[in-house]
C-alpha cells in the first residue's frame, strides 16, 4: 500500500470485499472514483471493504492519485502483466469481483448487474 505495508485480501476475511483492477490515469478513473466513495461511505460501516490494484505503469501517478481514499490501495509494477491480473482472468481495466465473508469469490462485474443489490446481500 502507500506506507509500503503488504496487504493481503485474507487478512479481510469477515467483510464483504470489491477487489477492483484499475488504472488511476485511464479516462474512466475520475467518475468510477465517485461511484467508489458511495458505495464504501454507505456500506463501509457494515463490514464492506474495497481492494483497489493498481496497474497504473506509472507508480508516482498512482501514489498522487490514491493519497485521499479511504480503501485499500495497491499497486503492482507489472501493470498489465501482473500475475495478479492473470491469476483473475483480468482482460480489461475496470474489472471487478466481489468476495464474501468467508474469502470466497462469489462474482465478477459481467455477473452483477446491480452491485449496490449484490453488496446488500452479502452484508
Amino acid at each position: 500500500d502507500l506506507q509500503g505495508k503488504e496487504r493481503r485480501l485474507s487478512d479481510l476475511k469477515g467483510k464483504v470485499v470489491l477487489l477492483d483492477f484499475t488504472a488511476y490515469s485511464a479516462p474512466y478513473s475520475q467518475q468510477r472514483i465517485m461511484e467508489m466513495r458511495s458505495l464504501y461511505k454507505k456500506y463501509a460501516p457494515m463490514g464492506f471493504e474495497i481492494y483497489q490494484v493498481s496497474l497504473d505503469p506509472n507508480e508516482h501517478y498512482w501514489k498522487t492519485a490514491c493519497d485521499n481514499l479511504p480503501w485499500i490501495c495497491v499497486h503492482d509494477p507489472n501493470g498489465p502483466a501482473s500475475t495478479f491480473a492473470r491469476v483473475y482472468n483480468v482482460g480489461q481495466l475496470p474489472s471487478y469481483f466481489l468476495i464474501d465473508r468467508n474469502c470466497d469469490l462469489v462474482a465478477r462485474e459481467t455477473d452483477i448487474p446491480d452491485l449496490a443489490a449484490a453488496i446488500e446481500k452479502l452484508l
